[in-house]
């Protein structure tokens, strides 16, 4: 059993289980990866490998995945969808290390896509409004300061 997050456009009237259940309706064969997603793709593989070890690329048929062995996250981009998982229980990497991966990444591919990160199991987003990607950082360390939002106020937990 896994986590995801879905990325989906933020929907103009605010309704995410309408937004949600749209992309899940959306055509699913036969579509390839296209020009921008391709772009987006590169950019936040550069960002991601900036900021975090230990992911490898996979490129199969129309899909393309970030994955890290280490703690089971994984970040898909196929033509319809742009997903990031990670398994429920992994005792290995710690409920916060992989929650704070799971923000760092999601924010990143916010930042870079214009796409909003949504838990689909309670159907809204799933990062605070206005994290800044950059400023994220291990919440769990009582050493490391807590992320910053994009007008300077502290994230605070």
């Amino acid at each position: 059993m896994s986590f995801d997050v879905s990325f989906i456009p933020r929907p103009s009237d605010g309704n995410w289980p309408s937004a949600l259940a749209a992309q899940d309706d959306s055509p699913k064969r036969g579509q390839r990866l296209n020009y921008e997603q391709l772009s987006n793709w590169q950019r936040i593989q550069e960002r991601i490998a900036e900021k975090h070890a230990g992911f490898e690329l996979f490129v199969g048929q129309n899909t393309l995945e970030l994955d890290q062995a280490d703690t089971g996250v994984s970040l898909a981009m196929e033509p319809t969808d742009l997903t990031l998982s990670a398994p429920m229980a992994n005792e290995e990497a710690g409920v916060c290390g992989v929650a704070d991966l799971l923000t760092s990444i999601a924010a990143i591919v916010e930042a870079e896509t214009g796409l909003v990160a949504v838990d689909p199991m309670s159907a809204g987003p799933f990062l605070a409004p206005l994290i800044d990607p950059d400023a994220v950082t291990d919440l769990s360390d009582p050493e490391e300061p807590a992320a910053q939002l994009v007008d300077g106020r502290p994230f605070e937990l």
